[in-house]
């Protein structure tokens, strides 16, 4: 009987690993340890998902860095449905750009969930440990973590704290519509991976005053917004 026993405890001990042996293991923070961003925060969360340090092209937590239309992973210098990839429309009045008299622009529907596919600019740019936080996530951010309005190092933004005290910043970003200007500063518009009805895709809105995931019904995917990107 204990000949059987260490038997099956030897097979145990042998059986391989889950784990795939390529995939790279990024060790989480409950803050930055150092100034080579990106790094992973643990903030605490039930899911065990953890939050990056800094946007999408940014180089410390508190840039703005780069601006995404949805689905897309090439940053822009306009933001409107006549350049957007995924988009199409007819040019009714010959002004060259999409305005309310060309009726509704179509849109090319790329997936209920776009997180680790090729429409994922964290996955792109980052690999593929890292995604686009999930409508759910952002959610799940919201309601277990403590936010505040509050600049660092002179940017306005949100100082997101965790129950184990993991914290990162969000800049107030806001976003690019066609070729205007982001008022940044004001408030901070961030992308999740799921589209909203054909046309709109889900997102994070926060200013001085709220914070709140929002469904807001003109938030066209041509958008630029920037994107924090999450992993587990």
């Amino acid at each position: 009987m204990k000949v059987q026993a260490l038997l099956f405890l030897s097979a145990l001990v042998l059986l391989p690993s889950c784990k795939d042996d390529d995939e790279e293991a990024l060790t989480s923070y409950i803050t930055c340890p150092d100034d080579h961003h990106p790094h992973l925060i643990d903030l605490g969360l039930p899911s065990g998902t953890k939050w990056s340090c800094c946007n999408i092209g940014a180089t410390t937590p508190e840039q703005y860095g780069s601006y995404y239309a949805w689905g897309e992973t090439v940053e822009k210098t306009e933001y409107g449905a006549e350049n957007y990839k995924y988009c199409t429309w007819e040019d009714k009045n010959g002004n060259g750009k999409y305005d309310l008299n060309d009726g509704d622009p179509l849109f090319q529907q790329i997936g209920d969930d776009i997180a680790g596919t090729d429409y994922d600019v964290a996955r792109v740019k980052w690999g593929e440990t890292w995604k686009m936080p999930t409508l759910e996530q952002i959610n799940e951010l919201l309601r277990n973590c403590t936010w505040s309005w509050t600049p660092q190092n002179g940017i306005n933004g949100v100082r997101i704290v965790g129950r184990n005290r993991g914290t990162i910043f969000l800049p107030a970003a806001y976003y690019y519509r066609e070729d205007r200007m982001p008022k940044q500063g004001l408030s901070g518009f961030y992308w999740s991976s799921n589209p909203y009805l054909d046309y709109d895709a889900s997102y994070l809105m926060f200013d001085s005053i709220s914070w709140d995931s929002r469904h807001y019904h003109r938030s066209f995917r041509y958008y630029g917004y920037p994107v924090r990107a999450v992993s587990k």
